[in-house]
């Protein structure tokens, strides 16, 4: 494992952004193997809506190869942490929701500390309407009643600005168009020109809003990186030319393609859906696909002082997409 051979042995916290598996696979092996102190999740998960979603990821995420092994995995996410807790001492194993302004690390607060991480999504309103959207999927006898629209786990997609002195790393997670508008609207101190950005939602052009890039990037310094997803023809040619006029560098964890095979209709009714996996046996296109590794070191300073791009990772200059020397 690559935390490994960088010779970590513990984490102060993990992450789960969303429920969509690819921001959660293998995630269960990282808390077994690193024993996190904190673990930071979407703003949902009370004990009555973690139970429905976990229910609701088994039954309708056709687009898994396995969607009920995926649920189970999130729900063994969540059963660690009940584990930890009733284990651990006060303050050694804490669960934390992220939220646009809300303060995450130091804990405790330290007026003198030198990096501070901060909640930039999901804005208040959106968390609460995914809530009531999730359990109304669900008819009072615990049925299915509908599915959320597509790709809606996305509204509460938690994301991260981190701050070392005057360096700036944004975690875009899968933060859509309307989430980056209030961000705008309600904490636009927190988009300055940034060191690094993880491009929200693999490159798609609902990954940002009008405004977003020309706060977020500096042509001369910010290096943007983004993940593809090739299932969704993911990463968008348009967002990439876009995002690359706003940045130094644009660098991914493989090609942009789309991947061979057979794929569900994700715009079908549930009951079609379900019924070309069961009686016809379609199943989507294999998600084991290669990636490469992109990894960078900073001083706080904001400069990248060296990165390492995996192959079939890449990386290129705003000169080079431009054309220039």
């Amino acid at each position: 494992m690559y935390l490994e051979s960088q010779g970590v042995r513990t984490l102060e916290f993990v992450c789960l952004t969303h429920p969509h598996d690819d921001h959660y696979r293998g995630m269960g092996r990282i808390l077994e193997r690193f024993s996190p102190r904190q673990l930071w999740l979407f703003p949902v998960l009370d004990a009555a809506t973690a139970k429905r979603l976990v229910e609701y990821l088994g039954l309708v995420e056709l687009d898994s190869c396995n969607p009920q092994a995926l649920a189970d995995e999130l729900a063994q996410i969540l059963d660690w942490w009940n584990r930890r807790r009733s284990k651990a001492r006060p303050n050694e194993c804490r669960l934390r929701y992220v939220m646009l302004g809300k303060d995450l690390y130091p804990w405790p607060e330290r007026q003198e500390a030198s990096v501070r991480i901060r909640g930039l999504a999901p804005p208040d309103q959106l968390a609460g309407r995914y809530t009531r959207d999730l359990l109304a999927c669900f008819r009072g006898d615990g049925n299915l009643r509908e599915k959320l629209p597509h790709r809606r786990h996305n509204v509460i997609s938690a994301a991260l600005v981190i701050d070392w002195n005057s360096t700036r790393i944004l975690l875009g997670g899968d933060v859509e168009g309307e989430g980056w508008r209030l961000i705008l609207e309600e904490c636009p101190d927190r988009l300055g020109s940034c060191s690094l950005v993880k491009v929200s939602h693999h490159g798609s052009t609902n990954g940002y809003c009008a405004g977003l890039w020309q706060r977020l990037g500096d042509p001369m310094k910010t290096v943007a990186v983004l993940t593809p997803y090739h299932n969704h023809e993911l990463p968008d040619p348009d967002a990439l030319n876009f995002i690359e006029n706003h940045v130094s560098s644009l660098c991914a964890t493989a090609p942009p393609g789309k991947t061979a095979g057979q794929f569900l209709p994700t715009d079908a009714p549930l009951e079609s859906r379900q019924a070309l996996r069961g009686e016809l046996h379609i199943t989507p296109a294999s998600t084991v696909e290669r990636f490469g590794r992109c990894s960078f070191v900073f001083d706080d300073q904001g400069r990248c002082l060296s990165r390492q791009i995996i192959s079939p990772a890449w990386s290129r200059t705003n000169q080079e997409a431009l054309g220039g020397p």
